[in-house]
């Protein structure tokens, strides 16, 4: 862990770049996660 990313995820990234990243992310999770499972539970929790 160096200094400079400790409590940024990615490292360097602009806030901008890094929220982009984190969504992405998330929304790859969330649709193997739909894929899995077959349901819609998930559905309208985007923001």
């Amino acid at each position: 862990m160096e200094r400079e990313t400790c409590g940024r995820v990615g490292g360097g990234l602009d806030p901008q770049a890094q929220k982009r990243e984190l969504l992405r992310k998330f929304q790859e999770k969330r649709q193997e996660q739909e894929a899995d499972t077959g349901t819609d539970s998930t559905t309208g929790e985007t923001s």
